[in-house]
């Protein structure tokens, strides 16, 4: 007859379309997942930056400090005080870098290496206005 359906699958047939559900159903579980990490990395950048110090007020000594990437022209600019840690650099430069892993950190204009976290801003030896360059090693 003209103009009927064939109704009948084959095992073929029926094979093929349980594979494309089940590579649906992976393809909604990984996206899914890539949600809750999103989630999860937004989270955990939120907590690190609760931990940054107040920036300091435009009459109060600072350090104007500028964090980008190694390849980067941009970076980001936020005033320390001299008494906060390289440590509180290192936690700017993650959450606006988006960088989860453990990063080295060097003063462009000094070429100095910032590997003691723990030294202020001021101790570590660094200029009032420097550009401190992140070289990260993995992301999450």
């Amino acid at each position: 007859m003209q103009g009927t359906i064939n109704t009948n699958v084959n095992h073929e047939d029926e094979d093929f379309f349980q594979k494309m559900q089940r590579i649906q159903a992976k393809f909604f579980e990984q996206n899914e997942l890539h949600t809750i990490l999103e989630k999860s990395k937004n989270d955990y950048f939120k907590q690190v930056e609760k931990k940054l110090p107040e920036e300091p007020k435009e009459d109060e000594e600072y350090f104007s400090i500028r964090v980008k990437e190694k390849n980067g022209d941009d970076g980001y600019i936020r005033r320390f005080r001299p008494t906060d840690s390289i440590e509180d650099v290192k936690n700017f430069a993650k959450c606006k870098l988006r960088k989860n892993s453990d990063i080295n950190m060097y003063s462009e204009k000094e070429k100095k290496l910032l590997y003691n976290t723990k030294l202020s801003i001021k101790d570590s030896g660094i200029n009032k206005e420097d550009d401190i360059v992140i070289d990260n090693q993995d992301d999450f």
